[in-house]
């Protein structure tokens, strides 16, 4: 049997001004536009999420890219949202003896990596919620590598995930600001208002896209603790206003 792609949370990317949305996916060929399979859109704070499952039971194991797309009132389609997924089998899964295991950079090798200990289920789905150890690594960009053993010595294929490793600083965050496409220079950017719940700082504000014209653009965010962090990107999909008379 093939795996289930959930895709809860997998898409918040689209901002939404005015208006309904439909969206659709397809896999590997493009069918055309209304053509792919339809997929039930939310609206979340303005944007547009999919929450759904995507079955994969029609696919052969191994790599297929997913599209994603979207379509607004007036019946103009976004540009799609494409995702590598390499999919094998699902084998039975036994709750009690599953493993979790991770490691950096170089694979030590099945059942050498480090323990994860804190698995949850939930439905179908394995949960991680653990901390990892970066000691040891350089500065720089590591590749986070995690892998599950369903119990009877089946081991998954890794879920990779490129990391920045920062010296650690000393001092707190005192700021954070952020901007669209191009970097205008450290500190010239919009700022963005700060928040302490406990010992984390959270960023809780508005960002405007005023002045963007309709389309792909890139948000960036960085914060300074002393010196200025790498920023954190994010694809958003700007839809031109709709006109609510």
């Amino acid at each position: 049997m093939k795996k289930i792609i959930s895709i809860l949370g997998l898409l918040c990317l689209y901002v939404m001004i005015h208006g309904q949305s439909t969206a659709e996916y397809f896999w590997d060929i493009d069918p055309g536009f209304g053509q792919g399979t339809p997929l039930n859109v939310n609206i979340v704070n303005g944007e547009m999420c999919v929450d759904e499952n995507i079955s994969t039971v029609e696919l052969s194991t191994g790599l297929h890219d997913l599209f994603i797309r979207f379509k607004d009132i007036d019946g103009n389609w976004s540009d799609y949202y494409r995702k590598s997924l390499m999919i094998q089998n699902d084998p039975d899964i036994n709750p009690d003896n599953v493993v979790a295991e991770y490691f950096w950079d170089v694979d030590p090798g099945f059942g050498n990596g480090t323990v994860l200990n804190n698995l949850s289920f939930i439905n179908d789905s394995i949960c991680i919620d653990d901390q990892l150890s970066t000691e040891g690594l350089t500065i720089g960009v590591h590749n986070l590598f995690v892998r599950i053993n369903n119990g009877d010595e089946n081991w998954s294929n890794y879920l990779q995930e490129a990391v920045f490793i920062q010296a650690p600083v000393n001092s707190q965050i005192t700021q954070a600001e952020y901007f669209w496409d191009s970097d205008p220079g450290i500190g010239n950017a919009n700022p963005l208002s700060l928040s302490t719940i406990g010992d984390s700082i959270c960023i809780d504000d508005n960002v405007s896209t005023e002045g963007l014209n309709p389309g792909l653009h890139t948000l960036f965010i960085r914060t300074q603790a002393g010196s200025w962090s790498n920023y954190l990107t994010q694809p958003l999909f700007i839809q031109p206003l709709q006109d609510e008379g």
